[in-house]
């Protein structure tokens, strides 16, 4: 009996190696999730096998049949899941209640507690997540087969006693190392599926990596524990400009990176492969075949064997050239806009002050010339005073205007003939009694010309000629305390069209290395953090207005030993002797009787130029709007109309229009505070005779009159 027992229990046992193969060639071939309908055919297969195991059983005694489904049912269990379980429960259980005898009922609570702990066992203790599997599992075959045995309570009282003292023994015994032995065999075969299919996702992985490297607009690279180049893609071929085998086995610093980074880069590499990962992600310069350079982002990754050592290094690099570059445009934009910002305040602060500064002066001495007890000394200092502040604030308006037109290109030059030594001369002797340098006692002033300069007659614009050499004038008498300021000339009469060179020497403060790139800017100052008379726009209009000339400016300076500008313009040598008018030569208009008609909406203005001609002994008359000034000179045509282009009503070109119209013709000087390089023009082309732009000087005012009226 007890060999019959034992040949039993070997042959069941060697009936369970077939749900191994179940196991392996059936659930775990294929990787996909399982549907319901394989789960069922699985169940059906084990409920097969725990059918055969109970084909070939041992029996105790008549009635009493034992063999090996506990130890397949808990197994399956807790590998298959529970519908393929309760598939072979249910088979199993059902071919066991037909066999019928005295154990049956103990026979099918076997294998309903079987299965039940296998799944049970299978979610609250899963063998994937256990540290030791063996325990677990022969755990688990202890715990069945205990309950097995209290199974063996549903038997006959008659056969109760003896059954549990006949199997209980081989039970605690056989079924658990039963359990241990089928256990380990599938659990190994799940941890060889799990390898079979972590190897097949590392292929995977590695070949759609491989894919996207070669194919990606990214540069990638593999180099080997010296840095030799063993794999690179079409992007960073097409890039470098080398073919693969140009850069097989050859070194990545020899080939791509510039001579002055190696050394740099080659410490970086040392110390990713000593497994630094501060040192993985980097830019670098990138040199291409051809001495191009580009500036590369990389990020890179270590490279291991199986025994985990490092074997090389995987770098992926994007092309961050134009990135950067747009980044520092940016930046400098963002630094220009501070400045510009920082600028426009202090170009502000510094309006306020040579606005109302002259305008302080003019009204406030204006006030006290009303006063009765003034003496006639005090009065004409007050009007100097007046005519200075006036002048200054004349300049800065002026100033401005000159800037527009020069950054909308509408400043226009006359060219004509003239006198170099004349207008150097001029400039000179202007600011030696002017108040700037009267202020400034230890400051010497002199004039070095050649002795041919009175033979030279050039063709340029001798007022913005000038107009330079007095704001450079201004400006080294502004920062120079003390010393010498010299203004000169350098000539070449034997070529036509040649330039000529004037320059301006000064003994001041100098332009620091930092300041000599902006002084030619507009609203810039040397010293930007001290306060100067101006507002820093002399230099820039006359680097606007040499170069409208077709010259050039430049200087040279040294800190606290001075500065030497220079600007040189073209001429042509002329051997013509002009005579010139002196400027204290004043023509006074001849109109007496004559009947001149004053068109102008502003009454001051309108005093203003009747103060200057009364005078003249002439017949004034006042005209407030072009539509009164129509009406007046219908009635009386008059010798002569100073004519006020921006009146209301009827502006001065409505008006000129008109009179085209009925006929209306008489001489018209035209008078304007618009300062458009094309006023004059228009002016002259809608029927006037003269122009003067205010605000009107009286010497400018009689040679105007005296030109129309001798026309």
């Amino acid at each position: 009996m007890k060999d019959s027992i034992i040949v039993g229990l070997l042959q069941n046992t060697a009936i369970l190696l077939a749900l191994c193969y179940v196991y392996e060639f059936w659930w775990n071939r294929n990787n996909v999730p399982k549907n319901i309908l394989n789960k069922i055919l699985t169940g059906i297969i084990i409920g097969l096998i725990g059918i055969i195991v109970m084909l070939t059983p041992w029996i105790l005694v008549p009635g009493l049949v034992f063999d090996t489904r506990s130890v397949v049912l808990s197994v399956a269990g807790l590998f298959f899941g529970k519908l393929p379980i309760a598939v072979a429960m249910l088979l199993t259980g059902l071919v066991r209640l037909s066999k019928g005898g005295d154990g049956v009922w103990m026979g099918v609570a076997v294998i309903i507690t079987s299965g039940s702990i296998g799944m049970l066992w299978h979610k609250f203790r899963p063998l994937k997540h256990s540290k030791n599997y063996l325990a677990e599992l022969v755990a688990m075959g202890f715990v069945v087969h205990i309950v097995m045995l209290a199974c063996a309570l549903l038997l006959p009282v008659a056969t109760r006693f003896e059954t549990l003292k006949t199997i209980t023994v081989p039970t605690l015994i056989i079924y658990p190392i039963a359990t241990l032995l089928l256990g380990t065999l599938m659990f190994r075969q799940f941890q060889n599926w799990q390898n079979r299919r972590a190897a097949d996702k590392l292929l995977e992985s590695e070949r759609r990596f491989s894919e996207l490297l070669k194919n990606t607009f990214l540069y990638s690279a593999i180099v080997d524990m010296e840095g030799k180049i063993v794999f690179c893609n079409r992007s960073l071929l097409e890039v470098s400009e080398y073919t693969f085998e140009e850069l097989t086995e050859k070194n990545l610093f020899d080939i791509f990176v510039p001579l002055e980074s190696q050394e740099q880069l080659g410490l970086l590499f040392s110390k990713a492969l000593s497994g630094d990962e501060s040192a993985l992600n980097f830019e670098a310069d990138f040199l291409t075949k051809s001495g191009k350079i580009l500036l590369v982002s990389f990020n890179c990754t270590l490279l291991k064997d199986e025994d985990g050592k490092i074997s090389g290094v995987a770098g992926i690099g994007e092309n961050i050239t134009k990135r950067r570059q747009t980044e520092a445009e940016l930046l400098k934009s963002k630094i220009k806009a501070e400045e510009s910002d920082k600028l426009k305040s202090i170009f502000l602060a510094n309006m306020s002050h040579e606005i109302r500064t002259p305008m302080n002066s003019i009204m406030g001495f204006s006030g006290l010339l009303g006063e009765e007890d003034l003496t006639e000394e005090s009065r004409n200092q007050y009007i100097d005073i007046i005519k200075s502040s006036s002048n200054r604030l004349l300049q800065l308006i002026n100033d401005i205007i000159d800037l527009s037109k020069l950054e909308a290109k509408q400043l226009a030059v006359n060219l004509s003939e003239c006198n170099l030594s004349v207008l150097l001369l001029n400039s000179v002797e202007s600011f030696r009694k002017s108040e700037l340098l009267l202020k400034k006692p230890e400051i010497k002033l002199r004039l070095n010309l050649p002795e041919e300069i009175d033979k030279v007659r050039f063709l340029s614009d001798g007022v913005r000629v000038q107009q330079v050499l007095d704001n450079l004038l201004t400006n080294a008498i502004k920062y120079t305390k003390k010393g010498r300021i010299d203004v000169g000339c350098e000539i070449d009469g034997s070529k036509e069209n040649e330039l000529i060179k004037i320059y301006v020497k000064d003994t001041g403060i100098g332009i620091s290395p930092e300041m000599q790139e902006i002084v030619f800017e507009r609203f810039r100052q040397v010293e930007e953090g001290r306060y100067h008379e101006g507002a820093g726009l002399g230099l820039s209009i006359s680097k606007g207005i040499v170069e409208l000339l077709g010259g050039k400016i430049w200087f040279t300076s040294e800190i606290n030993k001075g500065s030497t500008f220079y600007f040189a313009i073209p001429y042509i040598i002329s051997n013509k002797n002009t005579e010139t008018v002196p400027k204290s030569c004043i023509y006074l208009p001849d109109i007496k009787g004559k009947k001149v008609l004053i068109a102008e909406d502003d009454y001051n203005s309108f005093r203003f130029l009747e103060l200057f001609l009364s005078k003249q002994d002439a017949v004034l008359s006042h005209a407030e709007n072009g539509k009164i000034l129509l009406s007046m000179i219908e009635a009386s045509l008059p010798d002569l109309i100073l004519l006020d282009i921006n009146m209301p009503v009827m502006n001065g070109f409505e008006v000129l229009g008109e009179m085209k119209r009925r006929g209306l013709n008489t001489k018209v000087i035209a008078q304007t505070a618009y300062a458009m390089p094309d006023e004059k023009e228009r002016c002259l082309s809608s029927g006037c005779n003269g122009y003067i732009s205010k605000p009107i000087k009286k010497e400018e005012l009689f040679r105007v009159i005296n030109d129309v009226l001798s026309a």
